[in-house]
């Protein structure tokens, strides 16, 4: 099995893990954050990819309370990861320039992290393209071509549905950091796309970008 074909199918049991569990409020997408800190932070070091997640996870998310919601999806749990590893990892990562410091657990951010998790009065979207897009900027430029964390948002944009417009549409156009629909589809080929086809046709359908 070829190495994109390996990430590829990582990627696909990560999805279906996190596919099956409950939508969060607001900015902080279990669901779409999880798969990535899973993958990134595995081996519970403040590596320069973990950090990334993690620091990422927190700025879209609305503060540390989104960590304590991402140590309670499934693909998190799996990994062994809990929540306290997350909030020592991050405050390890976190730069000076952030300010404050960060709870030692979930207890300690005066209830935030549970008055968050109350789940949204509007339907859930699927797609959060604004978090897959931030996840592409972050992760898809660095070197080495596409790593774990840019193909699971790249295969999330093309597979996911949400809304009237495909994910990929909407992800697209926030994506103009990886060149847009067409940088979607040649990282979607990377990333061992089992389609372009597919991605091609989406992009054929987007407005304004056929």
């Amino acid at each position: 099995m070829t190495p994109s074909r390996r990430v590829l199918l990582q990627l696909g049991l990560l999805l279906a893990a996190a596919a099956s569990w409950p939508a969060a409020a607001g900015q902080c997408e279990p669901g779409t954050l999880a798969p990535g800190v899973a993958l990134c932070c595995t081996f519970r070091l403040p590596t320069a990819i973990c950090c990334r997640a993690l620091v990422h996870s927190v700025t879209v998310g609305g503060g540390t309370g989104c960590l304590c919601r991402l140590a309670a999806e499934r693909v998190v749990i799996n990994t062994a990861l809990n929540a306290t590893d997350l909030l020592r990892l991050y405050a390890t990562c976190a730069p000076p320039s952030s300010g404050g410091v960060a709870p030692s657990s979930c207890d300690d951010d005066g209830g935030a992290s549970r008055a968050a998790a109350e789940p949204p009065s509007s339907a859930f979207d699927p797609c959060a393209p604004a978090a897959l897009a931030d996840q592409m900027g972050l992760f898809c430029g660095l070197p080495g071509g596409p790593n774990a964390p840019c193909c699971l948002a790249v295969v999330a944009a093309v597979q996911l549905g949400g809304g009237d417009e495909p994910c990929f549409c909407r992800t697209a156009r926030l994506a103009s950091a990886v060149g847009g629909a067409r940088g979607l589809i040649d990282l979607y080929a990377a990333c061992g796309g089992l389609s372009t086809d597919r991605a091609s046709h989406l992009a054929s359908t987007c407005p304004l970008m056929s």
